[in-house]
């Protein structure tokens, strides 16, 4: 019962976002945006081995998404500077104005959210979300 309770909120943010990036990037694939959900903010970057492990994928398969992203502008891959034979893939501008696009369309979804649930309902959701992922974080770590 809980994969689907947080299955179907999820779906329908995704759906949102591609939803909005058809016009200004209608070169994104809603399988793109696992990599925007993944990859860490600068200064740093991501290795695609780690993106692949966070996005529960085999590293061949994120890797046909980084090559796709990167022939299109989204990513690029600079040298790891702890080990320069790695690469971290980190966004272009082109990528930072796509997260961004992005960012806006969940705030207006969550603004959806709030008000058919009122706001302090979704307070309370988004707080013991944010209290469960770090429990598990945690666990996930240990």
């Amino acid at each position: 019962m809980i994969a689907a309770l947080l299955r179907v909120p999820y779906q329908v943010v995704m759906s949102h976002v591609a939803r909005d990036f058809r016009v200004q990037f209608p070169d994104l694939r809603p399988a793109h945006l696992i990599v925007f959900q993944m990859i860490d903010h600068p200064p740093g970057g991501t290795r695609l081995t780690e993106l692949a492990e966070r996005a529960q994928m085999t590293p061949q398969s994120m890797g046909e998404l980084i090559d796709t992203l990167e022939a299109r502008g989204y990513v690029e891959r600079i040298p790891d500077p702890a080990d320069r034979r790695a690469k971290l893939i980190c966004y272009t501008p082109r990528g930072w104005d796509a997260h961004e696009r992005g960012a806006e369309s969940v705030a207006a979804i969550q603004a959806s959210w709030a008000q058919q649930l009122g706001a302090d309902k979704f307070d309370q959701l988004i707080e013991l979300l944010r209290e469960l992922y770090d429990r598990l974080q945690s666990e996930e770590r240990a």
